[in-house]
């Protein structure tokens, strides 16, 4: 019985807790990296970004799905990626312009990201699925804004 309480203190020492700070800046981050890539215009408006790695080019697609006066909803999609092993999901990110943070919202068909989840679970989701793919995201805009280009004019958006 002692045995079994110690174990269940040591579990719980060991539970994943969200990080908000470490989310939160992820989340600016990629506001202010989305600012510079997002198309102006309304819903469907599409912005197409060439990367150049390697001698290897990827297409990458940013469409506005949504845009109302304090958010915008942004679908991005590898439509020809670097390499055919290394496929990226489609994302979903909303965009806040009033407190300028971004979020991931969906990747491919799984929507409505939790902050955390137990493990293991059924899709074997990571702990910190949503914080990974806020930071992939942060990731790809780092590496669009050095190595993309396009040929469409990149406004910033207000």
């Amino acid at each position: 019985m002692h045995l079994y309480t110690t174990r269940n203190k040591d579990l719980s020492r060991s539970r994943y807790s969200v990080d908000l700070v470490g989310l939160q800046t992820v989340c600016e981050r990629n506001y202010l990296g989305l600012s510079q890539i997002t198309p102006s215009g309304g819903a469907g408006t599409t912005l197409t970004v060439m990367i150049e790695v390697g001698g290897h080019t990827a297409e990458a697609s940013l469409k506005i799905v949504e845009q109302t006066r304090y958010t915008t909803l942004l679908a991005l999609s590898v439509v020809q990626p670097l390499h055919s092993w290394l496929p990226l999901p489609s994302l979903t990110v909303r965009m806040y312009h009033d407190v300028r943070m971004a979020e991931v919202m969906a990747a491919g068909c799984h929507r409505g990201l939790d902050a955390r989840y137990s493990y293991p679970n059924p899709h074997m989701y990571q702990p910190d699925e949503k914080h990974q793919l806020n930071k992939l995201l942060s990731e790809w805009l780092q590496h669009c804004l050095s190595a993309g280009y396009s040929n469409d004019p990149l406004p910033i958006l207000p």
